[in-house]
């Protein structure tokens, strides 16, 4: 009797990485795991494809190379939010604060900026359709990018500040264009100690790839600065004395 095969895109995010932690433990199912990058496959059970979950040429390799039988197969589609592509940012220069209005000149380039990040976006999605919620956390930098792509009657949602707190505005695309700006910041006290409970009783797994005591907080942020942080959650430890308790020590 053949294997049960299970695909597994997205499969390099936190979320597909535990997954393939866990299923890997089941000896009666092949994995095939695809993502847009690179992966280092060790466990016989798994099989590594790159590429684009959009990309039905290499989908059906995969189906043929595995000789993959229908009804056999079960596919977990984990891709971060169901994203179709990715922007370089570094291939536009007018991130900032909003210039002048009365600048014509400074004004004109951003605009020119603006645009051409617009139509990238047009580009990757494959049509000419604008974000109805653009999720902005940078901050200074990018809200007024934000604003001005975002679809009329859209929506910006503001849940950090990363590059600044000071963030200029056109007040024209607020009431002419009936766009707006949604506040989020998570979760209140109340929320974020019931998810600690439902961490403590099993029933949440964190996905933790790996926790730091307190003094190590900047060693975690620095290997996120460098983008050498490993699959899945970072954790620091906060009144605990060691990893692993559901409750403080008396």
């Amino acid at each position: 009797m053949r294997k049960k095969v299970i695909l597994i895109t997205g499969a390099l995010g936190e979320i597909g990485q535990a997954l393939i932690e866990a299923l890997t433990k089941d000896i009666t199912a092949r994995l095939l795991t695809l993502d847009i990058r690179d992966a280092d496959t060790s466990h016989p059970a798994v099989t590594h494809f790159k590429g684009d979950i959009l990309d039905s040429g290499l989908l059906a390799r995969i189906v043929s190379e595995s000789r993959v039988r229908t009804g056999l197969v079960q596919v977990f589609n984990v891709g971060s939010t169901g994203a179709v592509g990715t922007i370089d940012r570094r291939e536009f220069d007018h991130w900032g604060r909003l210039p002048d209005i009365d600048d014509a000149d400074a004004f004109a380039r951003w605009s020119q900026g603006a645009r051409a990040f617009g139509r990238k976006l047009w580009d990757v999605l494959g049509e000419r359709r604008n974000p109805a919620i653009v999720f902005e956390h940078s901050g200074e930098d990018t809200l007024p990018t934000s604003l001005f792509v975002c679809d009329n009657a859209g929506m910006v949602v503001i849940c950090g500040g990363t590059s600044g707190y000071n963030a200029d505005l056109d007040l024209r695309l607020l009431w002419m264009r009936q766009k707006r700006l949604q506040g989020s910041h998570y979760a209140n006290r109340q929320q974020c100690a019931a998810l600690n409970r439902l961490v403590a009783q099993g029933r949440i797994d964190p996905c933790l790839s790996e926790v730091f005591p307190f003094a190590a907080v900047g060693a975690a942020h620095q290997l996120m600065y460098e983008n050498r942080h490993p699959p899945g959650n970072m954790a620091v430890l906060v009144n605990a004395p060691r990893p692993g308790l559901r409750e403080l020590p008396a």
